[in-house]
């Protein structure tokens, strides 16, 4: 079984494997070829504070709150505000730091067309497993009480929480017995 925390480490690493290839991505497509080992590595690691910032966004904006990862307007609203403050951090953070033998306006506008896209995708398949996987757990409910069917309609509304309803055991009486 998958704990939340679990579940929120993988969409955290995701994310950040999902950086890194957006910028490997851009690099190939700014230079039209594979990028070089000099290059990859010049940029690897002018970028990786940036990757670290945007993830700390992504977790300010809620990103990883399971509730909210639900792959609908307010969660990709969410991300393209996140997106657009990471862009202008970035923005901020290179016009500070002044790498001389990097001018990465071009990668860093390539960089964020790349990622949106594939981060579209691994959201969603990341959803999909979660809604497919056999990381459930299922609860047995005793009774049908208001607060049961509280809890089971929430559940149904937010299942990338992992949470399914497996049988609820209640009494039926007859009506007419009750006093």
């Amino acid at each position: 079984m998958f704990s939340a925390k679990l579940k929120q480490i993988l969409l955290l690493a995701g994310d950040a494997v999902i950086f890194y290839a957006a910028l490997f991505l851009a690099l190939a497509l700014r230079y039209q070829i594979v990028p070089l080992p000099e290059v990859w590595t010049a940029h690897w690691l002018v970028f990786t504070p940036i990757a670290l910032l945007w993830l700390l966004i992504f977790f300010m904006n809620g990103l990883y709150d399971l509730t909210r990862a639900k792959n609908n307007l307010d969660f990709y609203r969410a991300f393209l505000t996140a997106l657009g403050i990471n862009v202008l951090l970035t923005i901020g953070y290179f016009y500070l730091a002044n790498f001389s033998f990097l001018t990465p306006k071009t990668i860093l506008a390539l960089l964020a067309a790349v990622y949106l896209p594939l981060f579209a995708l691994w959201r969603s398949a990341f959803q999909h497993w979660l809604l497919r996987s056999a990381s459930k757990n299922h609860l047995l409910f005793i009774d049908l009480t208001n607060e049961a069917l509280e809890l089971i309609n929430s559940f149904n509304q937010e299942p990338q929480l992992g949470y399914e309803t497996a049988a609820v055991i209640c009494e039926l009486t007859n009506p007419r017995q009750r006093k």
